[in-house]
C-alpha cells in the first residue's frame, strides 16, 4: 500500500497562495451550474485569490502533502529579490493582516504596484522568524 506524498494544487500566479476561487456560472432560474456553456467563457477574470485579492490566471503545481503556508512576506513586484522596507529581514514571516498593512502603509498607497504579497510555504525560508502567533491568515 503506497501513501500519497504529493498533491496537485491550484495556486495564485500573483502571490503563490492556495486560496484560489473560480467563478461558477449559475443559472439563477434553475439553481444549477451550466458547465458546458461556462467552459468557453473562463478567463483570468473568472479566478480570484482570497489572500492577495486579485483576479488572476491560476497555475497548478505538485506540492508535498506535508507542505503548508506558514505566513506571508511583501516583496518587490519588479522581479528583484527586494523585501518591503517595513520587514525586519528576509527571514521574517508575517501574518496576512500584517503583510496587507505593509502594503497599505506605503507612501502613495502602492500606486505603481511596486510591492506584492507573497505566500511563504514550509521550507521556503531557512530558519524563519515568525513575527506573529497563531493562524497565518488572521
Amino acid at each position: 500500500m503506497s501513501r500519497k506524498t504529493i498533491r496537485t494544487l491550484w495556486l495564485c500566479s500573483n502571490c503563490g497562495s492556495d486560496r484560489v476561487q473560480q467563478k461558477a456560472w449559475v443559472d439563477l432560474n434553475e439553481n444549477s451550474i451550466d458547465w458546458d456553456s461556462s467552459s468557453d467563457l473562463i478567463d483570468d477574470e473568472d479566478y480570484y485569490c482570497q489572500d492577495c485579492e486579485e483576479h488572476l490566471a491560476p497555475i497548478t503545481q505538485d506540492v508535498p502533502v506535508k507542505k503548508k503556508i506558514i505566513g506571508f512576506q511583501v516583496v518587490s513586484n519588479c522581479g528583484s529579490d527586494d523585501i518591503h522596507p517595513m520587514m525586519a529581514g528576509s527571514f521574517c514571516i508575517y501574518s496576512l493582516s500584517q503583510a496587507k498593512e505593509m502594503l497599505e502603509d506605503l507612501p502613495g498607497k502602492n500606486l505603481f504596484n511596486e510591492w506584492k504579497l507573497l505566500a511563504i510555504w514550509t521550507g521556503d525560508v531557512e530558519e524563519p522568524t515568525m513575527m506573529f502567533k497563531g493562524d497565518p491568515r488572521k
